[in-house]
């Protein structure tokens, strides 16, 4: 009796739910023999979002320069899920930081101002629903295939002003947080001090 070992790879493709089966049957046939089946090999698939959740503070009153009191700051937020999993009913919030006021009306999603009229009241501090790209179903953020125009991003601005009653040499940091139906816990964003 003679054997012949086979081996071939396979690349699983994203995006897939967690726990999804892939299941595999060789055959094999002769001139001799009708075909004859394996055993079933089942693998099961773990999968997850994985968020990805920058932040950037910018000096919108003197570019480039150390804030001081009065400044006008501008948070930009920006989402995207480099995981294998879609996440769903995916919720960004965010806090205005201490130190500061928000700016009223001042968030926008995508570049469109979002939320307005918001009564001085920023809208990450209940929670957003984050969709991207925009064609996803609500609450779908879908992922990120890393190729121009980036339409995976979700991303929001928000702007807030230092107060005058700011102590010189105060350090204002401030911090995101993201969540969704598959990953429960919330993930943070960096934390930058401006």
């Amino acid at each position: 009796a003679s054997s012949v070992l086979v081996s071939f790879r396979a690349q699983v493709k994203k995006p897939l739910v967690d726990g999804t089966s892939i299941t595999n049957i060789a055959m094999v046939y002769s001139d001799q023999f009708s075909p004859r089946p394996s055993n079933e090999v089942t693998v099961p698939v773990e999968a997850a979002p994985n968020f990805v959740l920058q932040k950037v503070a910018e000096n919108i009153t003197d570019p480039g320069e150390p804030l001081e009191a009065g400044d006008r700051v501008r948070y930009t937020l920006t989402l995207y899920n480099t995981g294998d999993e879609i996440a769903t009913n995916t919720i960004l919030r965010d806090t205005v930081p201490a130190n500061t006021s928000y700016v009223d009306d001042s968030t926008t999603v995508g570049g469109v101002a979002f939320g307005v009229p918001d009564s001085g009241t920023l809208p990450l501090i209940a929670g957003i629903t984050a969709t991207a790209p925009s064609t996803a179903p609500v609450g779908d953020l879908y992922l990120d295939d890393g190729v121009a125009p980036y339409d995976e991003h979700f991303v929001v601005t928000f702007d807030v002003t230092v107060d005058n009653t700011v102590a010189q040499g105060s350090i204002i940091t401030n911090q995101a947080f993201v969540k969704s139906t598959e990953k429960s816990t919330e993930v943070p964003s960096d934390d930058p001090s401006t």
